[in-house]
């Protein structure tokens, strides 16, 4: 018998939207889409004068996770409206 926490948190979720927001972070933990340079360049021009690895990487992961969020919800604004590419209108209300 397998132990849950050797177990993915997935896969031992009691619902399935519950599993499918585990699953999409559970995949995304490890990608990166922004650079780390691109966040300290940010955080430079916000005007930040120096910046510590504990900043650069919190705003990294949560800077990351929205970006992750906005695509998805864009992504399935144009599933359903059966496109297969999605458009600046679908950006645009995934950010409302």
């Amino acid at each position: 018998m397998l132990l849950q926490s050797a177990l993915p948190p997935f896969l031992i979720a009691k619902s399935c939207i519950t599993a499918f927001k585990l699953l999409i972070a559970y995949n995304m933990r490890d990608t990166m889409y922004i650079s780390e340079s691109s966040i300290k360049k940010i955080l430079k021009e916000a005007g930040a004068s120096r910046i510590s690895k504990e900043a650069s990487s919190a705003f990294h992961d949560q800077l990351n996770r929205f970006a992750f969020e906005v695509a998805s919800k864009a992504v399935r604004l144009a599933k359903h409206a059966k496109r297969k590419t999605v458009a600046g209108s679908d950006i645009k209300l995934a950010f409302q």
